[in-house]
């Protein structure tokens, strides 16, 4: 559902209807990702963003109205979440040997 960069580090963020947020980060010299996933949310996350420094992750948790409205129930949760970014989770990867 969406995907945001980290302002400085440039790991890609991807999240959607499954409730599950994935780090990707370029591994240096090599064509290839490294990532990491979040466990998941107890819905889908509609939309996500890095702050201007990166050291902070807001995702919004909601209904994304992928299944229509006939499936949008009020038990679904609506709300803004936080993660505070360590680096080893967006920071540069050491390539494999």
């Amino acid at each position: 559902n969406d995907i945001s960069f980290h302002p400085v580090h440039g790991t890609c963020s991807t999240c959607g209807y499954d409730g599950i947020i994935n780090f990707w980060t370029r591994m240096p010299k090599l064509a290839e990702l490294s990532w990491m996933a979040f466990d998941a949310a107890p819905a889908p996350i509609a939309a996500t963003a890095f702050n201007r420094n990166g050291n902070i992750f807001a995702y919004a948790v909601s209904y994304d109205w992928s299944k229509g409205h006939s499936s949008n129930t009020p038990g679904i949760p609506n709300k803004v979440m936080l993660h505070s970014c360590k680096y080893e989770e967006v920071g540069k990867r050491a390539a494999r040997k």
